[in-house]
């Protein structure tokens, strides 16, 4: 990560890619069928190793900012689950909610939850925070973020509220799956 380079002065840097192999994506109202979820919800997904020291605490202050401003956006939590579950439920969301927060560790981390995320084609909501996966993808533009968990809530209900802007946060999505996956890198 640059954080690392930064830090020990080693010239090599290595990013998580996009593994366009690790499962196909479902289409949203397909999956909604087969999951039994009305097609005009808005779900938002957590999933992987979100519940732990800061991103535990940006989750929990966002989902009740949603909860106060938009109680009918709703946020199912996945761990442990397995890839078919996984698929299914990517499948199934409009939006991943991937909080990371400021850290050594968060700085210097590319998870390939977000490498799983762009293969399912969904836009990733997290805080602003320096970390590498955000400055890997803030030039694609096909992130919902915020500042506060405040700012980020308002931010998602604008993903789900502003037909253009979501539009084109997914367009990009797209793009950065493509530049960002294993057979470019």
């Amino acid at each position: 990560s640059e954080y690392l380079v930064n830090k020990y002065g080693r010239g090599v840097k290595l990013i998580n890619g996009v593994n366009r192999n690790e499962f196909k994506p479902l289409e949203r109202d397909k999956a909604r069928l087969r999951a039994d979820v009305d097609p005009k919800s808005k779900v938002i997904l957590s999933f992987g190793n979100t519940f732990g020291e800061t991103r535990e605490l940006w989750l929990e202050e966002v989902s009740y900012q949603l909860s106060k401003l938009a109680p009918e956006i709703h946020l199912t939590k996945l761990t442990n689950a397995g890839t078919e579950k996984l698929r299914l439920w990517l499948g199934v969301c409009d939006l991943v909610l991937f909080p990371t927060g400021d850290n050594p560790c968060e700085r210097a981390c590319f998870p390939i939850r977000v490498g799983t995320t762009l293969n399912a084609e969904r836009v990733i909501a997290t805080d602003i925070s320096p970390t590498e996966f955000h400055q890997t993808l803030e030039p694609y533009n096909c992130m919902v973020t915020g500042y506060t968990s405040c700012e980020l809530a308002l931010n998602i209900i604008k993903f789900f509220k502003d037909k253009s802007f979501r539009k084109t946060l997914e367009e990009n999505v797209l793009r950065a799956k493509q530049e960002l996956n294993w057979d470019v890198i």
